[in-house]
């Protein structure tokens, strides 16, 4: 619905906890980024993806959103998961944001 790359975030999170790629997170993470800056909520996934980024075709989806996870937005996306690995998803992508994330501080 939103576009949100679940799946690619996970496992940036995973790549930072197993080996501390961090930069190596945020350049792919930025990628998902600049798509969520070009992302309207109002239009179809068709139509949002013909104005997103060209990296779009790179590394597709947008970024984690903390105010769509909070308002259950993301309910249906993760819905064929236990609530306990939705909460552990949820939990990957808000250390994701934490450290890649357009307020994270550089190395």
């Amino acid at each position: 619905q939103h576009g949100t790359q679940h799946g690619n975030i996970v496992w940036m999170h995973n790549v930072i906890q197993a080996f501390g790629m961090v930069d190596f997170a945020r350049d792919r993470y930025n990628m998902l980024l600049g798509n969520s800056r070009n992302w309207d909520a109002s239009k179809s996934k068709a139509e949002n993806m013909k104005n997103v980024s060209p990296g779009w075709l790179w590394c597709p989806g947008t970024a984690f959103d903390e105010r769509l996870a909070a308002g259950g937005e993301y309910d249906d996306d993760l819905a064929s998961f236990s609530e306990e690995m939705r909460s552990k998803i949820l939990e990957a992508e808000r250390l994701v944001h934490q450290y890649c994330g357009p307020r994270a501080k550089n190395g």
